[in-house]
């Protein structure tokens, strides 16, 4: 059951614990950066926000095995047209198309980057 909590004793607690406070204030700073990078990628085109979403994902938790890197399995056509505001349809066009210019291996849920530089190099579309 969900209960309307009085503004002034949800301001009394915080005023009483300094922990709640910071503790409030980085779920606030972390929330404004997700937002800031969610609705930044909307500048480009749905191609560009794939190619940056992979881009990140090699950098940030890919497994490098020598000029390629490896996403973790959990990033499927589903999580990225999510990301990216696409249908999933869409997103698996791109992935084939990043394919077919031998840029990744999308095979069984698993992505394979072959050249990040190369991937760095198709210019982006701004809308």
């Amino acid at each position: 059951m969900l209960v309307r909590i009085d503004t002034s004793i949800v301001l009394e607690i915080l005023e009483k614990t300094p922990f709640f406070t910071d503790v409030l204030l980085e779920i606030i700073h972390d929330l404004n950066q997700r937002e800031y990078v969610f609705s930044a990628q909307f500048q480009y085109q749905i191609k560009d926000r794939v190619i940056l979403l992979l881009k990140k994902l090699a950098l940030g938790m890919g497994i490098k095995k020598g000029e390629k890197h490896i996403l973790p399995r959990g990033i499927t056509s589903y999580y990225i047209a999510a990301y990216c505001g696409c249908t999933r349809q869409s997103a698996i066009k791109i992935l084939n198309h990043l394919e077919e210019e031998q840029l990744i291996r999308y095979k069984h849920g698993l992505i394979e980057i072959f050249d990040i530089q190369e991937l760095s190099n198709i210019a982006l579309e701004t809308v």
